[in-house]
């Protein structure tokens, strides 16, 4: 499951970067936000499914879209 979805998320990482202009690492973003996500699973299994996965959600995305792709270069023309 992880696997196909890190693949999933690698190839819109790279529409993303071509649509905008951007130059990202879409093998180091999709690493990082398939270990997010495996890390909030496993926080709601630990917390005997207490814990939602997305609570905060909201608030973590803006940090991450933020140090991920709004501030990524521009891809030199």
């Amino acid at each position: 499951f992880y696997n196909r979805l890190e693949t999933q998320v690698k190839q819109t990482t790279r529409e993303w970067s071509a649509a905008h202009g951007h130059l990202i690492d879409a093998n180091q973003t999709a690493e990082l936000l398939i270990n997010i996500l495996d890390g909030r699973v496993q926080n709601y299994v630990r917390s005997e499914f207490k814990r939602s996965p997305v609570d905060h959600w909201p608030s973590h995305w803006h940090v991450l879209y933020q140090g991920l792709l709004a501030s990524a270069a521009p891809a030199p023309r």
